[in-house]
């Protein structure tokens, strides 16, 4: 389900600096969570094989119950991007919007970002490289902290 219908376009300051990192090093173990990670993104159809001179590189992050999170080291695509400067909205505000409903929802957001979709642009943008392949990103990912996203939910 898609929360919006407006798709997530990330604005670079100087078009012509191309982000191509190499890939972090891994371990054997380290490459079968990655592939299992990335198999499972393209199962959800969140990634694509992409044909891209962007190249940036992604690790796995050790979460709290012992399981890990991959996660993409995009600080220098950030540091390209043009800054959005723009107020979250005031909960209480979107609350009194609510006012008077018949029906209310719960969202989770754990993957909200997952339900904006990225320009076919950004997608060059975001790509990144493993041991099967090339991929770009088809949605924005939250955990990836690229800038101008939150806008799309506000």
């Amino acid at each position: 389900m898609m929360l919006s219908s407006q798709s997530a376009r990330l604005q670079l300051k100087d078009p012509s600096k191309i982000i191509n990192i190499r890939p972090f090093r891994t371990s054997p173990e380290e490459t079968k969570n990655f592939n299992k990670h990335i198999q499972k993104l393209q199962a959800q159809n969140i990634v694509e094989d992409a044909y891209s001179i962007f190249n940036n590189p992604l690790f796995l992050a050790q979460k709290s119950d012992g399981s890990q999170r991959l996660l993409g080291d995009f600080r220098k695509l950030n540091e390209n991007l043009v800054k959005v400067d723009s107020f979250l909205p005031r909960i209480d505000t979107f609350l009194d919007n609510l006012r008077g409903s018949n029906f209310l929802s719960v969202c989770d957001f754990r993957s909200g970002y997952f339900q904006i979709p990225l320009t076919e642009d950004s997608r060059d943008l975001t790509s990144f490289s493993t041991t099967q392949g090339k991929n770009a990103l088809l949605f924005s990912l939250k955990a990836l902290h690229l800038h101008q996203l939150f806008l799309i939910f506000a």
